[in-house]
């Protein structure tokens, strides 16, 4: 009698059965573009909410905290800083719900924001920080909408 172990080993190889996926482009990240398309697919998330770098040899420390993005100088004496609630200012007149993220792009740091929603296009969009300045870099949208 042979065990079922032994007959796993002599039982022939299978072909690996041919599944046919169809040729769908979807991207995780979806886009953000300004004068030019950005690939979000290039850039490194963090999972810091604060970090201190340094640009042109001044220290900074930036924060995040809810939809608030606060940059310190830490160089100087004093309390030197610039926050931005990025919620209200991504849309005018809307004050909208956010989540923030440090991510490296292109060599730079920046903040990646996006809508909060799940299961349906959201808004996104990326902030460039150059010293203690926030500067809008770029704005698209990710997530599908599921057709029935």
């Amino acid at each position: 009698m042979i065990s079922l172990a032994a007959a796993l080993i002599l039982a022939p190889p299978r072909e690996p059965s041919l599944v046919v996926v169809p040729d769908v482009q979807l991207s995780r990240t979806g886009d953000c573009a300004s004068n030019q398309k950005v690939d979000l697919n290039t850039m490194l998330v963090l999972e810091n909410k604060m970090l201190d770098y340094v640009d042109k040899g001044v220290r900074y420390r930036i924060v995040l905290q809810g939809e608030n993005v606060t940059i310190s100088n830490l160089s100087e004496p004093g309390p030197r800083k610039v926050s931005l609630n990025v919620g209200s200012e991504v849309d005018a007149g809307k004050d909208l719900d956010v989540e923030l993220k440090l991510v490296i792009l292109e060599n730079a740091l920046m903040v990646y924001w996006r809508e909060t929603f799940q299961h349906k296009v959201y808004q996104q969009g990326l902030i460039k920080v150059s010293g203690d300045r926030l500067i809008f870099y770029c704005r698209g949208h990710g997530g599908f909408t599921s057709v029935d």
